[in-house]
């Protein structure tokens, strides 16, 4: 009967365990971009947003992405000394074929969240619309530590 609630009592601090970002992304959960998977450390599970006439414009430069993403999957992979704020962190933004583009993640009035600096060249050259939906990976490069994310696009169906 001892080891019975010894047991009960393992599984139950198991089952209320938290971790966000994993160590080892299961191969299932990491980006569909295989030139990337050695260099994919820490990894969050994917975003899926449909992309807005403001994340599309080319005078925005910019695309507002969920403070609960954010708090739940960005938030916990940062470092001690990257902070979230209208300076921004600097990030690598692959894209399916691998190709990267450097941009900015800030925080704008301490409740926005933007990716810019380099956003809408992005959109240009993958030829995003209104409605298209984009999927997000954040994850730390395995060699160098520094944060990146890998962005797809999915077009809107007509």
């Amino acid at each position: 009967m001892k080891e019975v609630a010894i047991a009960a009592f393992t599984l139950l601090s198991m089952k209320n365990s938290r971790t966000p970002a994993r160590a080892e992304p299961e191969p299932r959960d990491l980006p569909p971009v295989p030139m990337l998977h050695g260099i994919i450390g820490q990894c969050s599970q994917p975003y899926v947003k449909a992309l807005t006439s403001t994340d599309t414009k080319v005078d925005q430069g910019r695309i507002f992405i969920a403070k609960q993403f954010v708090k739940d999957s960005l938030l916990p992979l940062l470092n001690k000394d990257e902070k979230l704020d209208l300076i921004g962190i600097p990030v690598s933004v692959y894209d399916l074929k691998g190709v990267r583009c450097e941009m900015k993640f800030k925080c704008w009035s301490s409740k926005y969240y933007v990716l810019t600096g380099g956003w809408g060249a992005f959109c240009r050259k993958h030829h995003v619309k209104p409605k298209d939906d984009v999927k997000l990976w954040v994850f730390r490069h395995n060699e160098n530590d520094k944060l990146c994310l890998v962005i797809l696009f999915e077009k809107m169906k007509k």
